[in-house]
């Protein structure tokens, strides 16, 4: 049997709002320490920054490092540009930055358009 607050952990991440999810961490540590599942918790506030910018480059082909961070809450651009680099690096998203005006861009549809240039395993025949 699930105990409540992590049913109620649950449906905060589901809710895509940072705060709530923040808030509502913050008033049951004590019970995630006493769980010895604080660290999986600050795993789960972690992810929904990840969850919250694959939407977004997802939806749009282009957003400002600013949009980013306001959409996700984030404090600044540069959190958002570390977030954006760091998925990037691993793989969680295809986008490029452009830091010179502070713009993300979708580069998946580069890949849909020549798979080729991107599997190099694959044959032309």
């Amino acid at each position: 049997m699930h105990s409540p607050p992590y049913i109620d952990l649950s449906a905060c991440y589901a809710s895509g709002k940072y705060s709530d999810l923040e808030a509502f961490i913050q008033s049951n540590v004590e019970k995630f320490q006493s769980d010895n599942n604080l660290g999986l918790v600050k795993q789960v506030l972690s992810s929904l920054y990840k969850r919250n910018i694959q939407r977004l480059t997802q939806t749009y082909l282009t957003l400002s490092l600013q949009d980013i961070a306001n959409a996700v809450q984030l404090k600044t651009p540069k959190e958002a540009e570390m977030h954006v680099l760091r998925m990037i690096q691993d793989g969680e998203i295809f986008a490029t930055i452009n830091q010179k005006d502070g713009m993300v861009s979708d580069a998946s549809s580069a890949r849909n358009i020549h798979p080729q240039l991107h599997c190099p395993s694959s044959s032309i025949s």
